[in-house]
């Protein structure tokens, strides 16, 4: 995926089911950016500048969350 497709998040921002919340401001930016409608099950592509991932979407205690598929 191009890099300007990327959404950037925090893998520390996780909880411990390793579900990482996209409520940083690296997150929000790049999501409206891009004008991605976040809903579940939909599928991005995340990183923090050294690492990424593709991830599924999903609500988790009442925020947007996603969950890693598999690491690139």
């Amino acid at each position: 995926m191009p890099a300007s497709q990327l959404i950037f998040l925090d893998f520390g921002n996780a909880d411990e089911s390793d579900i990482i919340r996209l409520t940083t401001v690296g997150s929000l930016r790049d999501l409206a950016t891009l004008g991605v409608e976040l809903k579940e099950v939909l599928e991005l592509h995340i990183t923090d500048g050294e690492i990424s991932a593709s991830a599924v979407v999903q609500r988790r205690d009442g925020m947007w969350a996603s969950k890693v598929l598999h690491w690139d």
